[in-house]
This record gives C-alpha cells, sequence and structure tokens, in this order.
C-alpha cells in the first residue's frame, strides 16, 4: 500500500507570506504543466512518479516571463525522490530560462535528457542541471558518479567536445573551476531519510549588471556563471519563459519542485522511511480581544513554525484571524522528522457594526439615513469616516442601529467600533450617497412689479420643462433653458426639470473574496504581503464608458504608526500589454489616519472617469508606514481575460503571482444608466422690496409720542432708512414688515429714504407729519379762608374755557376765563379745558389717479412729462 508522508523546512508557504525586497523582481510560482508533471496548485508540482513501467518526461513553465534586464532572487525547494539505487533512481531535473518557439508548451526527451535536450530539444535556453543518475557508463557527457550540478545551454544536457557539444561550460565554484560538480557537501538527493527533515533549497540569483548566474545550495553559494545570455543566447529578447523539466527512464523517481518551505506529499511504500501520522492538538484561547493572546499546542516537538514567522513553542497575536504552526516529530525507524501541523481559528470577543443604505437624490439638501447594525452591548463607541476622512468618535450610543443623516456626493465607510466590553472589533461596510447628474441648476432672479421675469437654468445640455407647480400643475414652457413669465404683481416661483436625466447604478467588479480576511477559515494562500505598484497591477478595459468610484487597499501597519501614506495609479494606455512605462498618479493620499499595529482596509475615493475601448493600467503601493497586502483569488491561467462583468474585461494582469487575480483590488464603479425624473428644481422671480410710511397724528405738547408704521413688501430681511426733517437718521438692518417706530415729542415730517433686501434695491412712498394741538390752558390755583367762595383763573388767550368738576366727563360747572365757585368748606379742584381746539384731518385733494402708477393695467394717456412752471 501507499502512505503520504510530509515534509517542510524554514518557512511556511502555506501562509502565502512575501515580503518582497523593492531592488528585485517579484515571480509568481504558478505553473503550466506538460507531460508526466502534475500541478497541486501553490507551486507545488509533480514532476514525476517512481513509476519505472514507462519513461517519463516533464516541464512546469512559469506563467509570466521573466525580464533578464532586471535582478530576481528566487528560492525553491526541490525533491528527488527515495530510491538512491545508482541503477534504478533517477533521472534528475534542470532550472530553465528559454524562449523556445513552443512557448508554455515547450518539453523536451526522457531519460537522461531530463525534459530538457533529446528530440526536440527546448532552444535557445539556459539551464542549470541536478542530475541524479550516473550515466558515465552509457555514455553521456558532462557527467560524474555522484549526484551533481552543471550549466547547460540550447538543451544540450551532454556538452562533451569530443562528442560535438557546444563546448565546456565552465562555471566559478567554491573549489574552482569545472565543467560538472557534486551537489554541496556531496549529498545524495534521493535520500529519504536526509529528505524527510531537510528538502534540497535551492536559490538562484541573477545580475544583470555583471550578468551573473548563481546558484546557492542549502545557503551556500556553490556556483557562479558569467555570460550576457541576454545577448549570446537569446538574441537580444530580456522577456523569457522560465521553470523546470524533469525525466525518468529505467531508472525513476517521485521528484517534486515547491516554493520554499512548502509541504511536499511526497509518496513512500512501507518498509522506507515514512512517517506516522499523528494529531497537533490546539492549546490556546479561541477569542482576542485588544490584549495580546499566547497560541501552544499541547506536548513538545523539535522544532516549531508558526504561520506568522515564529519559531518557538508559542507565539503570540494581537488580531483575529487564522494562524497555522507545522511541527516536527522525531520517529522511529529511521530517526525521520515528521511533520504535523494545527490550525487556530481566533474570532473576536467584541462587537460587529454593519454600515447600510445610501442613495441617489436630486440636490445636496436632501439626505437619507444610513443605518450601523451593532452587536455586542452598550454603550458603543463608532468611528466613521466621510470620503477617507475619519470623523469625531460617536460615543455613548446606546441602542442598535445607530442611524445617521447622509447627504450627496459622499462616500461613508466604518472605521472601528467598541462596545461595553471594551474590545474593538470588526467594522465594515461602505455606502454611497450621490446625486443625480444632470439636474438644473436655476438661478433666481428679481423684478419691479407689475413686470414680467426672466428665469434660467445652467445649460449642461439637457431638456428643460417649465411648470407652475412643484409637481402635476400647467407646463408652462417646453424644452428651453430660459423662461419669461408673464407679468407678475408678486414674488412667483416656477419649477424646471431635466426629461433626460441620466443615474448611476454601483457595483463591485473585483472577485475579491471576504472570507479571505473575515472568515473563520480564510484560504491562507491568497495571502501575501509587501508589494508594490509594479508588481501587483490589473489591466482592464471597459466596454461602455464608466466611473472608477473607489479603491479598498489592505495595509500593514508598524506598531509604532498612527499616518500613513497610499498611492493610487491609473494609467490609460494604447499598444501591447503588459504597460511598462512611467504610472500616472491619481490619487496621493497622505498622513492617513491608521491604527498602529494592524491589519486593516483604506477605503480611498477616485471618482476616476474610464472611456470604453481604453485599456487602464491600475496599481497602489504604500510608503514605510504603510506596506501594502493583497489578498490573491485562485484562478486558473486560461482564465484571462476575465469577461464576468458586462462593464469590462480584465485582460492582463501581475501580482507576482500569476494565474491568480489580485484581490487587493477591492474596486467599485458606477455606471450611467436611466432614470425616472429626479422631481423639479424651483426657481423664483422675487419682486423688489416696497416700503410705504403711515402714521400722521397730532399730539400735545407734552412730550406725546405716535406710532408711525412702515408696511414692506418682498422678501426680508430688510434694511431700511429713514429721515426726520430731510435729516437721514442711521440705517437699520434685519427689519421685517411691518417696522413700526415712535415719532419724536413736537411736531416733525417723516419719510423714507431707501429699502433694499439681499435681491435688490427697492422703491419707497409715504410720508408721516406730527403736529401739536393748540395749548392747553394754564389755571392758577388759589387760597381761601372756609366757609368762602374763591375766584380761579387760566391765562387769558382769547379761546374758550370750560370749567367741570371731574376730570373726565362729570358736570360743566361754568363757561368763562375766571370761574368764581360756590361758597366752600373745603379744599376743592375744578377741571378746565380749552374748548377751541380743533382737530385736522389730512386729505388730498388733488383729482390724481394712483392706478396710473400702481395698478395692473395704468393708463397710459394719463401721462405727461416736462412740464414747465407756467405750463
Amino acid at each position: 500500500m501507499k502512505m503520504y508522508s510530509f515534509a517542510k523546512i524554514k518557512a511556511l508557504a502555506a501562509t502565502g507570506l512575501i515580503i518582497l525586497s523593492a531592488h528585485f523582481q517579484a515571480f509568481s510560482q504558478t505553473y503550466q504543466v506538460n507531460g508526466a508533471a502534475v500541478d497541486n496548485g501553490n507551486g507545488l508540482v509533480r514532476m514525476t512518479t517512481s513509476s519505472a513501467s514507462v519513461a517519463q518526461t516533464a516541464s512546469a513553465w512559469n506563467t509570466a516571463k521573466i525580464d533578464l534586464n532586471q535582478p530576481f532572487d528566487m528560492s525553491f525547494e526541490m525533491f528527488f525522490g527515495c530510491n538512491k539505487d545508482p541503477l534504478t533512481g533517477g533521472d534528475g531535473m534542470t532550472f530553465t530560462f528559454h524562449n523556445d518557439p513552443r512557448g508554455l508548451n515547450a518539453v523536451g526527451d526522457n531519460y537522461g535528457f531530463l525534459g530538457l535536450g533529446g528530440g526536440p530539444k527546448v532552444t535557445p535556453a539556459v539551464s542549470i542541471e541536478f542530475d541524479t543518475f550516473d550515466a558515465t557508463s552509457t555514455g553521456g557527457g558532462n557527467e560524474i558518479p555522484a549526484d551533481h550540478i552543471a550549466v547547460d545551454l540550447n538543451g544540450d544536457v551532454n556538452q562533451d567536445p569530443a562528442k560535438g557539444g557546444n563546448g565546456f561550460i565552465h562555471f566559478t565554484g567554491i573549489s574552482g573551476d569545472a565543467t560538472v560538480q557534486a551537489i554541496n557537501g556531496g549529498r545524495d538527493l534521493e535520500d529519504c531519510a536526509t529528505n524527510s527533515s531537510n528538502y534540497y533549497t535551492v536559490r538562484v540569483v541573477w545580475n544583470p549588471t555583471t550578468h551573473t548566474l548563481q546558484l546557492y545550495e542549502e545557503g551556500v553559494l556553490t556556483m557562479t556563471y558569467t555570460n550576457d545570455v541576454v545577448n549570446t543566447i537569446f538574441g537580444g529578447n530580456s522577456m523569457v519563459y522560465w521553470g523546470f523539466t524533469g525525466a525518468t527512464g529505467s531508472a525513476a523517481n517521485e521528484q517534486w519542485i515547491a516554493p520554499e518551505g512548502a509541504i511536499i506529499p511526497w509518496e513512500c511504500t512501507v518498509g522506507t522511511s515514512c512517517c506516522a501520522p499523528f494529531t497537533v492538538t490546539p492549546n490556546s484561547p479561541s477569542t482576542i480581544c485588544n490584549n495580546p493572546i499566547t497560541l501552544s499546542v499541547t506536548g513538545t516537538y523539535d522544532s516549531y513554525s508558526w504561520s506568522d514567522g515564529t519559531t518557538g513553542s508559542t507565539t503570540q497575536i494581537l488580531l483575529p484571524g487564522t494562524y497555522t504552526v507545522n511541527v516536527l516529530q522525531l520517529q522511529q525507524p529511521g530517526n525521520v522528522s515528521c511533520p504535523g501541523s494545527a490550525t487556530f481559528t481566533i474570532t473576536p470577543t467584541g462587537p460587529t457594526a454593519t454600515l447600510t443604505g445610501g442613495g441617489t437624490f436630486c440636490n445636496s439638501s436632501q439626505t437619507t439615513p444610513l443605518s450601523v447594525a451593532l452587536t455586542g452591548s452598550a454603550p458603543w463607541r463608532l468611528v466613521y469616516s466621510i470620503d477617507g476622512v475619519n470623523q469625531p468618535a460617536v460615543t455613548n450610543i446606546a441602542t442598535s442601529p445607530y442611524v445617521f443623516q447622509g447627504s450627496g456626493t459622499h462616500t461613508y465607510s466604518l472605521v472601528s467600533v467598541s462596545d461595553n466590553s471594551g474590545c474593538n472589533s470588526n467594522a465594515t461596510g461602505s455606502v454611497t450617497v450621490d446625486l443625480y447628474p444632470g439636474i438644473p441648476v436655476g438661478y433666481d432672479t428679481v423684478f419691479t412689479a407689475p413686470s414680467t421675469a426672466n428665469l434660467y437654468v445652467k445649460d449642461d445640455g439637457g431638456t428643460y420643462n417649465w411648470y407652475d407647480a412643484a409637481t402635476g400643475g400647467n407646463l408652462v414652457l417646453a424644452g428651453d433653458t430660459s423662461f419669461t413669465t408673464p407679468i407678475l404683481n408678486g414674488t412667483t416661483t416656477y419649477y424646471v426639470e431635466n426629461i433626460g436625466v441620466i443615474g448611476y447604478s454601483y457595483k463591485n467588479v473585483a472577485l475579491f473574496n471576504s472570507s479571505d480576511v473575515t472568515s473563520p477559515s480564510p484560504d491562507p494562500n491568497d495571502q501575501a504581503i509587501g508589494f508594490g505598484p509594479n508588481q501587483c497591477y490589473l489591466e482592464f478595459t471597459p466596454n461602455s464608458n464608466f466611473i472608477l468610484d473607489t479603491i479598498t487597499c489592505e495595509v500593514n501597519v508598524p506598531a509604532s504608526t498612527t499616518t500613513g501614506h497610499v498611492t493610487v495609479y491609473i494609467t490609460p494606455y494604447t499598444g501591447a500589454a503588459p504597460y511598462t512605462g512611467l504610472e500616472t498618479i491619481v490619487k496621493d493620499s497622505i498622513n492617513i489616519t491608521v491604527a498602529a499595529g494592524m491589519h486593516q482596509k483604506i477605503l480611498i475615493p477616485l471618482n476616476y472617469s474610464c472611456t470604453a475601448g481604453t485599456t487602464y493600467h491600475l496599481s497602489y503601493g504604500g510608503n514605510a508606514q504603510t506596506q501594502t497586502i493583497m489578498y490573491n483569488q485562485l484562478l486558473p491561467v486560461n482564465a484571462y481575460p476575465l469577461t464576468n462583468d458586462p462593464e469590462l474585461s480584465i485582460s492582463h494582469y501581475f501580482s507576482g503571482r500569476p494565474g491568480r487575480y489580485p484581490g487587493l483590488f477591492d474596486w467599485r464603479i458606477k455606471v450611467p444608466s436611466p432614470s425616472s425624473s429626479c422631481g423639479r428644481t424651483p426657481v423664483t422671480a422675487y419682486t423688489c422690496p416696497k416700503a410705504v410710511l403711515s402714521g400722521n397724528a397730532a399730539v400735545c405738547n407734552d412730550g406725546s409720542t405716535t406710532p408711525l408704521s412702515v408696511a414692506i413688501t418682498g422678501r426680508p430681511p430688510f434694511t431700511l432708512s429713514y429721515a426726520i426733517d430731510g435729516i437721514t437718521q442711521p440705517t437699520l438692518s434685519n427689519v421685517t414688515s411691518p417696522y413700526i417706530f415712535q415719532s419724536l415729542p413736537g411736531a416733525h415730517n417723516y419719510s423714507l429714504v431707501s429699502i433694499s433686501n439681499a435681491d435688490c434695491n427697492g422703491t419707497v412712498s409715504g410720508t408721516a407729519t406730527v403736529i401739536l394741538t393748540a395749548q392747553a390752558p394754564i389755571g392758577h390755583d388759589a387760597n381761601f379762608t372756609a366757609p368762602s367762595s374763591v375766584l380761579l383763573k387760566v391765562d387769558v388767550t382769547g379761546d374758550t374755557f370750560e370749567w367741570y368738576d371731574a376730570s373726565t366727563s362729570g358736570n360743566l360747572v361754568y363757561t368763562g376765563t375766571d370761574y368764581p365757585t360756590p361758597v366752600l368748606n373745603a379744599t376743592t379742584t375744578y377741571y378746565v379745558n380749552n374748548a377751541s381746539v380743533i382737530s385736522r384731518e389730512y386729505k388730498s385733494v388733488a383729482l390724481f389717479n394712483s392706478s396710473d402708477v400702481t395698478s395692473p393695467s395704468p393708463d397710459p394717456n394719463d401721462q405727461a412729462i416736462g412740464f414747465g412752471p407756467n405750463q
């Protein structure tokens, strides 16, 4: 029977964590396989099996070419099987660059040709061979009995001058020049006892400046080959295919290639050094609040490798998520280090917040409720952003949902939430409140009644209809940007609408799977950190015009950081993909607020217009404080172009891992779509103000005053000025109608000077005259000795005086200037009145008809201008 054994070394590729230097190219490990090769995903390829019943040939080519004008530095694990018999174990593999016309389908012959040479060869090519079979007995060139390395050109794996080959390939090794050299330390690459605890790790480094190709075995530099291969081998073309070839013949072995640190599921049979299965049991909390927790496993193992890079028996984590640990356990027989693993799913203890709502409206004065559904325990503390700018925290939220008003055009997204437990947790959701484009922008006007008024709207190319009511009503003018009203006597509002209003629909077009971040079991192979804009991009072509509305950037923030920097590039271009020129900055978000020591999403509004038929290059990158993170979607190589969205096709990509969609492009577009009428925009003709003064009166000369009134028409507030006896008084502001003020004591003439409001200056009319009544009598008290009569007197003015025994009503007791009282026995008061005072009424006696000026239809025949005093 067959069993499956697993081995590992160094970092865990299962986490997908890739930190890339800015000085080297980044590469995916997704391959197209040919011949016997089988793609196991995640960069794992089984090249050949251990079956000797059929000779096998295999190749695995990376789906993205490499640029030899640029430096690179890549590492791999290689597994050469368990059969180290010199006659039955073989044959080996190569690491190869080529530009064979067959491209990704290129493969060579089996046996000692290692899937590279023979007929047909893979050529032009430069290869590093890893040969596990001693072919000296069969006449093979470039051979030694031990497992060995060599450099091959143009598919020639037997480079012996005596056999007509291409000549010796010299490389500088640790021990000097040689045409072929043994594996470092004399290692037997087919020894399972060694391979189960330590795969053969190779590192290949290319320097285009010095034209040197270097090979490191297990971290030791063992080969340096110098050649300007771009010009001498590839005819000046620096873009080449790269990957692996392998073969077996009558000798066979199971052979694999894998990313550095990968776990290879190699097969073995009972009796060899296979591993017995064992269980690694997690021993830690399953939830996290704001403080770190420690992850550990039950039992003791020989080595540990955590998905966060820790190599001790425990690791501390700060955030919820899925974590893995791989361990090695020494087993007998064979003294083999056998692998095991455990997965930790850590969920947040705290609350969640989910934002929903949004909409499209006619104008910016309209608002819509946005709702945040909350879980956890009150009170909550919530932070949200508007257009990427964090707003002040909302505290002491007592109930769920929390509802606030949004207006257009703005994008709202949640930033953080905490509850009564004090735990910060997941805040998700983004909504946009938008305005319909094409809504008429109306301009109010002013006029002096009675008159017509000219109303108009900004002409944006629409078709505008005018109505006399906000809904229903009468169509007063069709299809024009301006409207001349009929004669109006007062402020009047009309309503205009654009019958061709176009709205927007919003759509997320990325393949981003939120479960990669938030689900209890995200795909760990979808994660990679540290990609720059040149290493992670998309190229897409719109099928119709749309607006690239927002992009959500995932960043990794150092513990001491509170602000960061993310730059988004969008470059339209023509020509063949991929785009290689200077990228255009569309949004440079500097000093954005970030939470220290966290992975987090940053929503960046773009509002970038994309034109149908144009190809765009889209990427983004962070600075040292905000290291960009991407979550890839595993896709077949032949999945491109992506055409599942009718609005666009994604034609080219490169995330450093071809065959995967760069999920960091969690982007949203808004697409024009027909919309029903948005409603009518009010446009108003305001009358210029009019002010009329009234309030003629007669007052006594005793300090009395009287109210004067100014009636005003038009839109308040008003600014008013009036004069007293021709002298203008201080201007009055914020006046409303009617404006009433008190006259001064004494006789004065009052007149209006000006009236105005925010619309215009108006007209004034009317005067008020305040006069004094005739002088009241001045009486003289008198003394007497009771009982007696007494003579009471007033100043004689020639008027008629009446004497009364009461201040009001009472009895008329005497008429005359002096009043002899009857016999009085005590002090007594009488009251005297000037009966000659005459009250006057003011009256216009001309035949002037006020309707000639103010009526809706004055008589034009009543007017004459320019008459002199004698006329």
